[in-house]
């Protein structure tokens, strides 16, 4: 029993620190401009106004928004739809997806090593660049990306292992997915 409290320690002390390293810019009421205008874009989605194909920006700036693939801003439209029009949504959706994404991080050291007990480590690792954490709170398209490359890369390793076509597949359409992401 208490073997299985010790391994959570590590974990608790990984995502306690990316806390506190995403708590600044996570409180704070601004973002990048890049994270505002995805944020825009896809609230609009949400509304009505634009498409999967076609996205829409404003009236002058973006009528048509072609400067990356639609698949972040649709899937972020989506938490428009289900937590409705607020300024801490885009905040949500970008942890969000960079929660899963080291979730997957987790699942890939397993594959690796075969035990998960160390996974902390290379979620310390990660959260440890810079980069990272700001792009956590500030809603850029790589996070969704990053999530989907994963995904891509625990698939292929599947596929390897059990020589399974199904998980080529599968990881095959994650990479679409992310380059639908971004571009």
């Amino acid at each position: 029993d208490k073997a299985v409290h010790i391994n959570w320690v590590p974990f608790a002390f990984t995502f306690g620190l990316w806390l506190i390293l995403l708590s600044g810019s996570l409180l704070a009421e601004g973002m990048f401009v890049d994270g505002v205008t995805y944020a825009g874009i896809s609230r609009n989605m949400a509304q009505g106004e634009g498409s999967l194909w076609n996205p829409f920006y404003t009236a002058t700036l973006y009528p048509v928004f072609h400067q990356h693939p639609p698949l972040a801003l649709a899937l972020e439209s989506l938490f428009f739809r289900l937590f409705g029009d607020s300024l801490a949504v885009e905040k949500i959706y970008s942890v969000f997806v960079f929660m899963l994404t080291g979730l997957l991080i987790c699942l890939v050291w397993k594959k690796m090593t075969g035990n998960f007990k160390s996974g902390w480590l290379p979620l310390l690792l990660w959260i440890s660049i810079p980069i990272v954490s700001w792009s956590a709170t500030n809603n850029l398209l790589e996070g969704t990306m990053s999530f989907f490359v994963m995904a891509s890369v625990l698939f292929m390793m599947n596929g390897i292992e059990g020589n399974k076509l199904c998980w080529t597949l599968l990881a095959s359409v994650m990479l679409f997915f992310a380059f639908l992401s971004k571009g």
